[in-house]
């Protein structure tokens, strides 16, 4: 590829500010994995619920979607300082390669073949607007439990294996 070609510069955006919001909805049982094409200010962003909690016990279970090349000592977490924002009590981390560069790919290949749609927000009974000086930017929605799943549980596993505390938080920290 060439260097200004748009999916290098789209997979080192995605790469770098790799963007999943996971959203369970009790109710109706559905999760979506939404993958932007644009780099997001995480710190600003609020989280709803990151899935069913539960302790991770084994190694995740291998995904079509997902390799098998994935190796949890390659995950490093950053966390966040979020002290400049109301509410800097929050926990907030990140964590690089949970998804490996080849996963990435594909993921995008697969939302590229999809297509993408201006990113609405959700202004409440089950209505969505598009506000440009909130979210300016286009998404794909994949709706796929499995490999919703599968992710939250390389996170578990990670987050088990490196940091403790990190992941006693995914476990019992009240999301917003």
């Amino acid at each position: 590829y060439a260097a200004g070609d748009t999916r290098i510069r789209r997979t080192a955006i995605i790469m770098q500010n790799l963007y999943e919001r996971y959203e369970y909805n009790r109710m109706e049982k559905s999760m979506f994995l939404e993958i932007s094409k644009e780099p997001r200010d995480i710190a600003m962003m609020k989280v709803e619920s990151l899935g069913p909690k539960m302790e991770c016990i084994d190694p995740p279970r291998h995904s079509p979607l997902l390799s098998n090349a994935w190796d949890p000592s390659h995950v490093t977490i950053q966390r966040m300082d979020l002290s400049a924002w109301e509410g800097s009590d929050k926990f907030c981390v990140v964590l690089h390669n949970i998804l490996t560069p080849e996963e990435c790919a594909h993921l995008i290949d697969l939302s590229e073949r999809k297509g993408y749609g201006p990113a609405l927000v959700n202004i409440g009974n089950n209505s969505q607007v598009r506000l440009e000086d909130t979210r300016n930017n286009e998404r794909c929605m994949h709706d796929d439990p499995q490999l919703v799943e599968e992710i939250w549980q390389r996170v578990l596993f990670a987050t088990a294996q490196q940091d403790s505390s990190v992941h006693h938080s995914l476990i019992h920290v009240p999301w917003i």
